[in-house]
């Protein structure tokens, strides 16, 4: 017997119990349409502190529970940072500009289209998903980092050459701009959340439910 298939479906709930009647009711859902689910390609995730492990089930099945899970091709763990998202994104931008070699090999292209081309070729493989990032110190500077290693390696550019970062702007007529693109991205679909009535809208501008702990002496 075949089963019409739907992947990429998400569930979010405030509690385990609530959890379940959602996928409970996506369960009869489906079999009413002649679906099923796929426990084995199902997986369910916690964001919260010291919370016991859950039992979410489908037909009697449990769910099997992760820390982290890949949804759209962005990377999510359970304690809501970017951190292994961005580092995956840096690793997989430099593979493209990697793949390009013969590219930047090549003499017939200048410096500013080479430049252009990073920014169309590599970057939007970089950026993916980049609206939903919370960037702390490092992570903006591993973004600048890779912004300047593209331009260096596009003019095969040594660091042992003692090249400054404003002189290798300055051949591919450039100027940062990786770092305030992400932002610019941030900014703009902040925006757009804020101006509808959504659940996402509810999540981003929310308070988490925690006592916040009393100063110590190195927070003074």
């Amino acid at each position: 017997m075949r089963f019409p298939v739907s992947d990429d479906i998400v569930l979010i709930a405030s509690s385990e119990e609530e959890l379940q009647e959602l996928v409970s009711r996506v369960y009869g859902a489906a079999k009413d349409a002649g679906m099923r689910i796929n426990v084995r390609k199902t997986e369910v995730m916690k964001v919260c502190e010291n919370a016991p492990p859950m039992r979410i089930t489908v037909n009697g099945e449990t769910i099997s529970e992760v820390s982290s899970l890949k949804y759209l091709g962005a990377r999510f763990n359970a304690k809501a940072l970017c951190e292994e998202e961005i580092k995956t994104r840096l690793a997989l931008a430099r593979e493209r500009m990697g793949k390009l070699d013969q590219l930047w090999r090549s003499r017939a292209i200048s410096p500013p289209l080479k430049a252009r081309l990073i920014q169309s070729l590599a970057w939007p493989i970089l950026t993916y998903g980049a609206e939903a990032w919370t960037l702390s110190k490092d992570l903006r500077c591993s973004i600048e980092a890779f912004e300047m290693q593209c331009y260096r390696r596009s003019m095969e550019i040594s660091y042992i050459e003692h090249v400054t970062n404003d002189e290798v702007l300055e051949r591919v007529d450039q100027k940062r701009k990786l770092l305030a693109m992400v932002k610019t991205r941030k900014l703009k679909y902040f925006v757009h959340i804020s101006r509808h009535t959504s659940l996402e809208n509810d999540i981003m501008p929310g308070t988490m439910p925690k006592t916040r702990r009393a100063a110590s002496a190195m927070d003074r």
